[in-house]
C-alpha cells in the first residue's frame, strides 16, 4: 500500500486523465478507477491464494512443505501434537488470511475527499473473494492433508501402538502384579521377566528420533522417553521384589549368626541349659554354618547379578556385606566357645 498506491493516486490525478472528462462524467471515471483496482486486487488474492493451494495437489507433491508434527505420550495416551483438527484448521487459514489482506483500499473519491475534509469517511474498494471461490481452495487443502495424515497414522500404529500399547493400556501392570503373586516364580524367572522391559526399552531407543513421511515431518523423542520410562518402571517393580528379597535373606542371615553369637558366648546355669547349649552349637557348626554358607554364596550371587541394573542404597550394601562376612567372624566366636566349655 505505502509504494503502489500513492503511484496510482498520482497516475489518477494527472491532468491528461481528468481533463478529458466534464466534471459530470468525472464520478464514472472514478467508478471505472474503483473497478480497476477492485479486479486488479481480487486477482492478486486469488493468484496468491492459488499458488498456496496449487502445493497440495497431487502434480506438485515434490514442491510440498514439511510440516513439524511431534507424537507425544500424556494422560490421554498416544498422540500428535499439534491434533490433526489444529494442523488442518492452520493450514486452511493460510487461506483466509491472504483473503483477509488488501481490504482497506480507499476510492479515489474517497481519498480525495478524506484529504479535504478530515471528517468524511472512507469509502473502500470492494476486494472481497466470494466464499464459494474460498470454500474450494479450502476443501482442495483439506482432502490433501487428510489424506496424506492417513499415513502418520499408520506409522503411529505400526511403530509404537501395537508393538508398545500394552505398557499404558494397564495390561502390563496386571501381568507383573499378577506374576509377582504367583508363589513359584523364582530369582530367575523375575530377573528375566525385568530383563525383557529392559528388552523392550532398547527396542524403543533405537526407534527414529525423527521420521519424515509424506508432507510431516515426525518428532519422536517425547513418545519415545514416555514409553522408555514405563518399560522401566515395570522393569523396575520386578527389580524392586528381587531387592526386598535379597534384604530379607541378609536380615535372616544376620539373624541366624546374631542367634549363634549369643548361644555360644552365654554362660549355662545348668546341666540341661550345658547341654542345650552343646547341641545347638555342634548343629550350628556342621549343618547349621553350611546352610547359611549355601544361602550367603546364593545372595552374593543374586546381589551382584542386580548390580548391573539396579543401584543399591548404602544400607543394603552394608547389610550384604555384614552377612558375608559373618562365617569368617564367626570362627573366633566358636573358638571362644570351646575355651569357656573347657
Amino acid at each position: 500500500m505505502t509504494t503502489w498506491f500513492p503511484d496510482v493516486i498520482d497516475l489518477m490525478m494527472r491532468d491528461e486523465c481528468s481533463v478529458r472528462y466534464k466534471s459530470d462524467q468525472l464520478k464514472n471515471f472514478y467508478n471505472c478507477v474503483s473497478v480497476l483496482l477492485s479486479n486488479q486486487i481480487k486477482e492478486f488474492l486469488r493468484n496468491g491464494i492459488a499458488k498456496w493451494t496449487n502445493l497440495f495437489l497431487p502434480e506438485n507433491s515434490d514442491f510440498l512443505p514439511l510440516f513439524k508434527v511431534d507424537l507425544v505420550l500424556d494422560d490421554e495416551g498416544m498422540q500428535f501434537l499439534p491434533r490433526y483438527e489444529q494442523l488442518e484448521n492452520s493450514l486452511v487459514s493460510v487461506i483466509d488470511e491472504v483473503a483477509s489482506r488488501m481490504q482497506n483500499v480507499q476510492t479515489l473519491q474517497s481519498w480525495m475527499a478524506s484529504s479535504f475534509a478530515q471528517n468524511s469517511p472512507p469509502q473502500f474498494v470492494n476486494t472481497q473473494l466470494s466464499e464459494e471461490l474460498l470454500n474450494i481452495h479450502k476443501q482442495t487443502v483439506i482432502n490433501t492433508v487428510k489424506e496424506k495424515f492417513k499415513h502418520v497414522d499408520e506409522y503411529l500404529k505400526m511403530q509404537f501402538v501395537d508393538k508398545f500399547s500394552y505398557l499404558i493400556d494397564g495390561e502390563a501392570a496386571q501381568s507383573v502384579q499378577k506374576f509377582l503373586n504367583d508363589p513359584e516364580q523364582t530369582f530367575a524367572t523375575i530377573e528375566k521377566e525385568a530383563q525383557s522391559f529392559w528388552k523392550t526399552c532398547n527396542e524403543i531407543r533405537i526407534l527414529d528420533a525423527i521420521h519424515t513421511v509424506s508432507l510431516f515431518e515426525i518428532g519422536c523423542q517425547d513418545i519415545k522417553r514416555g514409553l522408555c520410562d514405563r518399560a522401566k518402571n515395570f522393569a523396575g517393580i520386578n527389580l524392586n521384589k528381587l531387592v526386598d528379597e535379597i534384604r530379607k535373606t541378609n536380615q535372616g542371615i544376620c539373624t541366624a549368626y546374631n542367634e549363634i553369637e549369643d548361644v555360644c558366648l552365654k554362660s549355662a546355669k545348668t546341666t540341661e541349659e550345658l547341654m542345650e547349649q552343646l547341641s545347638f552349637v555342634e548343629n550350628a557348626r556342621s549343618i547349621g554354618s553350611l546352610q547359611l554358607t549355601d544361602k550367603i554364596k546364593m545372595t552374593l550371587k543374586h546381589f551382584l547379578v542386580l548390580t548391573d541394573t539396579h543401584l543399591f542404597t548404602s544400607e543394603d550394601v552394608e547389610l550384604i556385606n555384614s552377612a558375608v562376612t559373618w562365617p569368617t567372624r564367626a570362627a573366633p566366636i566358636f573358638d571362644k566357645h570351646d575355651e569357656v566349655i573347657d
